[in-house]
């Protein structure tokens, strides 16, 4: 049974295999911080036994001190827009909540992490906050086809989507052109081919479970990055194909945390022989 689906939602058997017990992160967990609002938890997915149907999962809300409250009538369960529900395959299942609407009952500031019980095995996931999530950079993404075992291709349901908050922000725009042509007898160049790039990057601290997910995204088909001002005003911004990197990794001296620097290209502006006319 496989464990720890590289989703930026991880879950484990154990509750001691969350990041904060690893030895060299000695219980850190304000350096880096799993954001999402009161209304949302981040998308997830979870290798079961077969067998199992959606009744026979109860999911707890855990604090620090380990006190537990049921919220799985949190989750819309019913029909083909249920957030939290069963993928069967033909030797296992999958339990995937996929974050498309917001949750029946809002969960309190604070932080947390579930406990997932499936017919009496438990499932804990990675620790999380609840915050004010307005001002935060927002990824999500996803693949015409499934990623490292993640599932992406159930057409039962809303496409799933993994997403990631994170208290950053952009630089400006950097853009590059790039142009093709030939000289005239006068020697003036003439373009007959021009393009026009345009570049975002970012920085940010994260652990390494989620670096095991952000690095697959380059893998993905569907990226898009979303900015927030903080006073209500939003961008959307969606990355060309194949145009997302994750380019530097620098662990800190605890090496609990590394310091990542990434950059995406939206798609490009191309004019050939000027021919571009509006129509």
């Amino acid at each position: 049974m496989q464990y720890g689906l590289k989703n930026i939602f991880r879950f484990y058997d154990d509750k001691e295999k969350q990041n904060r017990y690893y030895p060299y992160v000695h219980g850190n967990i304000t350096t880096w911080r799993l954001s999402t609002p009161t209304t949302l938890l981040p998308s997830f997915q979870i290798q079961v036994a077969t067998g199992k149907v959606i009744g026979d999962v109860t999911v707890y809300l855990v604090d620090l001190d380990d006190a537990e409250t049921d919220i799985t009538a949190y989750f819309d369960i019913t029909g083909n827009d249920a957030t939290l529900y069963i993928q069967d395959f033909d030797d296992f299942e999958y339990l995937i909540y996929n974050a498309s609407k917001a949750l029946e009952t809002s969960i309190g500031k604070g932080t947390w992490y579930l406990k997932i019980d499936v017919d009496s095995v438990l499932y804990y996931s990675e620790v999380f906050c609840v915050v004010d999530t307005s001002g935060y950079l927002s990824i999500e993404y996803y693949n015409s086809s499934d990623v490292d075992s993640i599932d992406y291709t159930n057409g039962d349901y809303e496409q799933y989507t993994n997403k990631l908050l994170i208290n950053t922000k952009l630089t400006k725009a950097e853009y590059e052109y790039e142009e093709e042509g030939t000289e005239n007898g006068d020697g003036e160049f003439l373009p007959t081919f021009m393009k026009r790039t345009k570049r975002y990057k970012f920085v940010f601290y994260a652990p390494e479970y989620i670096l095991d997910a952000i690095t697959l995204i380059p893998m993905h088909s569907s990226v898009t990055v979303i900015t927030d001002s903080g006073e209500g005003t939003t961008e959307t911004i969606t990355v060309a194909r194949n145009k997302f990197y994750v380019n530097d990794i620098f662990w800190t001296d605890t090496k609990g945390f590394a310091k990542v620097s990434c950059e995406f290209w939206t798609d490009p502006v191309v004019v050939t022989n000027y021919a571009n006319n509006v129509t």
